[in-house]
């Protein structure tokens, strides 16, 4: 497995930003143009808890294909490639993500498949949700609380992607520091 700084040798990267997770870059293909983005974990998302965000990540991939309504709306990218304190996802480009439906200043108008996506998500959240799941750190009430994030709050991470697959893509779920810890914490106990 790589680390951060054999990948930079190998790889043209161009840093873009620092966020709370670790720091941005993106990867320029043959042509020049960006197609995929590595975080390198120098934030809060460290080397030591990315085993836990990678189990959550896919936790949350295997639960959306396992919940049919959400899947018909919903599309999230697999990771591309982890490494000791980095990860790599695809590229997405994109004007109009969920946080422009509710900008205060020029909002846009939302698509009609965003009604029918948070539509068919809440039959689904329905069909499962209790009271319990807002606070109790079990694991399937952390990765609802991570796509209702993902799916119903507005963010510039979430948008519609109509000419292919005509379904809202998450380019990174609403995972916190907090849910990685409650997840650790779940499978500590699981495995104790």
């Amino acid at each position: 497995m790589k680390n951060f700084e054999e990948l930079n040798k190998t790889e043209i990267l161009d840093r873009m930003l620092s966020s709370e997770f670790g720091t941005l870059y993106s990867h320029l293909d043959i042509q020049g143009n960006i197609d995929k983005i590595i975080r390198f974990l120098d934030g809060k998302l460290t080397p030591e808890l990315l085993p836990v965000y990678v189990q959550l990540y896919e936790a949350i991939l295997e639960y959306i294909d396992e919940h049919h309504k959400i899947k018909q709306h919903v599309f999230m990218p697999q990771l591309l490639e982890v490494g000791e304190d980095y990860i790599i996802r695809p590229f997405y480009s994109y004007y109009e993500s969920t946080r422009r439906y509710f900008d205060p200043d020029e909002p846009l108008e939302p698509y009609t498949e965003y009604y029918e996506m948070i539509r068919a998500f809440s039959e689904e959240m329905t069909n499962e949700f209790s009271k319990e799941d807002i606070t109790d750190p079990d694991k399937q009430s952390i990765i609802k609380r991570i796509l209702r994030k993902s799916l119903i709050q507005p963010r510039g991470k979430t948008f519609f992607e109509g000419r292919y697959i005509n379904k809202y893509i998450i380019v990174e779920p609403a995972i916190s520091i907090e849910d990685i810890e409650k997840w650790k914490i779940r499978d500590e106990e699981y495995f104790s």
